[in-house]
């Protein structure tokens, strides 16, 4: 059977080259995976065919930081990135690879955090305002996206857990509403030493299609060389027989 291997982290501007980048570049390459979704993540981070958000999430030009990007081991086609509403931008990146398991549609997010644009950056925002803004304009394009035909992952940082720990009621409900019919694999998977829970996760549609498994989760710590502040994981993908 063929599987597809992904790999979601955030790396809270790993550096590449130096010792912190280093141990977290052997921890990506340590999954094998066929797409890796990065948040936070210098560029180029690991080799292979890159695709991103851009360089401009409302804080100012970025060089070599990007809030998401995607690698493949295969090239990107159709890709999509989306700048309206302003919470889109630099944060969402949608394009289609082929993988062991066929063509599939990937969309990589780096959903705001509760404080995006509160008390830094445009500093026009309200707590959550920029997260709620995001989803609500994810809704439409997920619907969209499955009515191509193939199959669809959404992974990244969701900066919430599935299921909900600390996010609003109505926050939490927004992402419900997105993720409504997929199939979840990392939903309410504890991380040792993230009292925060699991914040990057792989959503996949048509649920009953696609069977998944967690090959690998990482805490964000090694030893006391503190790598993220997110826990990472890796989740396997096969197609059901027909």
């Amino acid at each position: 059977m063929h599987n597809l291997k992904i790999t979601a982290w955030n790396l809270l501007w790993g550096n590449p080259g130096r010792q912190r980048g280093n141990l977290i570049l052997e921890r990506l390459k340590n999954t094998q995976a066929d797409i890796y979704v990065l948040a936070e993540a210098m560029s180029p981070m690991i080799s292979g065919h890159i695709v991103d958000a851009g360089p401009d999430w409302g804080y100012g030009q970025q060089s070599v930081k990007r809030k998401i990007q995607m690698i493949s081991r295969q090239p990107w086609t159709d890709i999509k990135r989306e700048e309206s509403p302003a919470a889109l931008k630099g944060r969402f990146i949608c394009a289609t690879t082929k993988t062991p398991i066929g063509a599939v549609r990937v969309i990589g997010v780096c959903i705001p955090w509760f404080m995006a644009h509160v008390t830094s950056g445009r500093k026009d925002a309200s707590r959550w305002s920029e997260h709620l803004e995001f989803l609500v304009a994810l809704q439409p394009i997920i619907k969209a996206e499955c009515r191509r035909g193939l199959p669809l992952i959404l992974a990244g940082d969701f900066n919430q857990c599935l299921p909900r720990r600390y996010a609003r009621k109505d926050v939490y409900s927004a992402l419900r509403v997105a993720l409504g019919g997929a199939l979840l694999p990392s939903q309410g998977i504890e991380i040792p030493g993230h009292s925060s829970g699991l914040l990057n996760h792989i959503a996949i549609w048509p649920m009953e299609t696609i069977s998944a498994k967690i090959e690998n989760t990482w805490s964000g710590y090694e030893g006391e060389h503190r790598l993220s502040d997110h826990a990472g994981l890796c989740v396997s993908l096969s197609k059901n027989p027909a």
